[in-house]
């Protein structure tokens, strides 16, 4: 395999995949989308062009990019379609957790989160590698084919000031700085969602829902009636029902909408839930001291459900003659 390999290959779309991602994606009109010539390639645009592919429009890249994907495509001077697509889905979750949990979604935590080394496979692409407790990503595709020939070209915004052209990318970006207090809190609550397996499925985090949820996607006016937010919802319910309890964070509605893609809210939650029936009434109590057989379970789950019903087939006690 040659260092870059993306000189020889030539885009395979028509233009009815065209029409197809501009619906699908939302791409604006002012991205001008336009199909590569056939001596064209993703490796050299023409001038005033960017090079996009399907699969970075699948990890959940949309126009216009936010200012975290803009710092870190400059800071790297890297080329969207030189990351291959797990890539833009890292940086997809990580943008999405950090709306959903309130952590500072900056240049500098993602960098205490990622880094970038060059693709085993693929010469010439590059991946952004999770440092040690920092795997956001979970249950990631792990073999994508027949990406790297499904390229277009959009009209580059000056603004942006994002590499067209393929070249080495930075080891470390530009414009990194010292963490401040609240990015230092904001690691320690991502590190704390990937050591609890508190992590949704990266198929739910980038879904266009939960990207319209967080504000990393823009709903097309004609779409807009039909769309209604569930915390929009369950918002205007409350105002009519003061004694309902607060709605629920956005945290709480995309574990709930992950049965959607396949998951059950069990795993999504601390511990393995399970169902206990105690005095006519089933409660769910939380994988722990309640599960193991120990004094101290047994106490922590009698002041919780009070005492254990007596189990049958038990000899009673012998009483004198």
């Amino acid at each position: 395999m040659g260092e870059v390999r993306a000189d020889r290959i030539k885009s395979e779309l028509v233009a009815e995949d065209l029409d197809r991602f501009v619906a699908r994606y939302h791409l604006p009109e002012a991205c001008n989308v336009t199909l590569p010539g056939p001596e064209e390639r993703m490796s050299h645009p023409p001038p005033g062009k960017v090079a996009i592919n399907e699969g970075i429009l699948q990890a959940g890249f949309r126009f216009p990019p936010s200012d975290l994907v803009v710092q870190v495509l400059r800071g790297l001077r890297v080329a969207p379609t030189q990351l291959v697509p797990n890539s833009w889905r890292a940086l997809t979750a990580f943008q999405v957790l950090c709306r959903m949990h309130e952590v500072p979604a900056t240049l500098n935590v993602f960098w205490e989160c990622y880094g970038l080394s060059g693709h085993p496979q693929d010469k010439g692409w590059w991946c952004f590698a999770a440092r040690r407790g920092c795997g956001l990503v979970k249950e990631a595709p792990t073999s994508i084919h027949g990406w790297k020939g499904r390229f277009f070209f959009v009209d580059a915004d000056p603004s942006w000031g994002i590499r067209a052209t393929w070249e080495t990318p930075m080891k470390s970006p530009i414009g990194l700085s010292r963490l401040s207090r609240e990015e230092s809190d904001g690691v320690a609550v991502l590190k704390g969602l990937v050591a609890e397996g508190r992590l949704p499925p990266v198929a739910c985090l980038i879904s266009e829902d939960t990207l319209v949820n967080v504000g990393l996607s823009s709903v097309p006016t004609d779409r807009e009636p039909a769309t209604i937010s569930f915390l929009a919802l369950f918002s205007s319910f409350v105002s009519f029902f003061p004694s309902v309890s607060q709605p629920p964070t956005t945290s709480s509605f995309l574990q709930r909408s992950t049965t959607s893609c396949g998951r059950t809210r069990q795993r999504l939650l601390v511990g393995r839930p399970y169902w206990k029936q105690s005095g006519g009434r089933n409660e769910l109590l939380r994988a722990g001291p309640h599960r193991r057989r120990s004094p101290a379970g047994r106490r922590l789950r009698r002041r919780q459900t009070g005492p254990d019903p007596p189990i049958r087939g038990t000899p009673r006690a012998r009483t004198g003659s």
